[in-house]
């Protein structure tokens, strides 16, 4: 049985510390745990119904203490049914570790705001309404933090158009700053481009042909 934990260093250290304790004790509420051999992070994936009574255990739990709540991440995966996911990075300054929980969500579901248990999480929060537009329940301030306030959509979102909804610039007869909906001035047109050499070689032919019609 050593010979075996030695060569499975990562079973050894989940059996050890308090990690395992803690996966027992959240039972079905996890979906999958693992331990980042690159980061060093250990990583939860849970149900997202599930995440306040998580986030409590996690900060009082004598054997974890993780009291930061560092960032919130969010990605947009369009092609998935769930859309959303969505990694909580927690720190725990008295064990020096750090840990994530990860969970995915559609467009129509929110998420309770975890206001109460870490006050960063209001920024965080605010900072996922305006580039993805995902809803927190009891968040008080979820208006615009880096976009304008007329700003329509969320342009973090997989769908967003590229040119976006509106323009904003200076109007130098009105002088002031106007918004209004996009207009491309070119339309759009397909180019048949050629690669670099073919390029090169018709306008050496085209020099050629230029430079022997002056001789003659």
């Amino acid at each position: 049985m050593e010979h075996f934990f030695e060569e499975n260093k990562e079973i050894k250290l989940f059996e050890e510390n308090w990690i395992y304790t803690f996966s027992l004790l959240l039972g079905n509420w996890l979906d999958g745990v693992k331990i980042n051999q690159l980061t060093g992070f250990i990583e939860f994936w849970i149900k997202w119904q599930k995440l306040h009574p998580i986030l409590y255990i996690l900060k009082l739990f004598s054997l974890i203490k993780a009291v930061q709540l560092t960032d919130i991440v969010c990605q947009d995966f369009i092609s998935f049914k769930k859309r959303f996911n969505f990694t909580y990075i927690l720190t725990s300054l008295t064990y020096n570790t750090k840990i994530t929980l990860n969970f995915h969500i559609d467009d129509t579901t929110f998420i309770y705001s975890s206001q109460k248990f870490y006050a960063s999480s209001n920024w965080l929060e605010r900072e996922c309404w305006d580039m993805f537009g995902v809803y927190f329940y009891g968040q008080r301030k979820l208006w615009r933090l880096l976009s304008d306030y007329g700003f329509l959509g969320f342009p973090l979102r997989k769908d967003f158009p590229m040119s976006g909804y509106l323009e904003c610039f200076y109007d130098g007869f009105k002088k002031r700053i106007v918004r209004r909906p996009v207009e491309l001035s070119q339309e759009y047109r397909l180019f048949t481009l050629n690669a670099v050499w073919v390029c090169l070689e018709l306008a050496h032919l085209i020099l050629v042909d230029d430079y022997d019609s002056v001789l003659h």
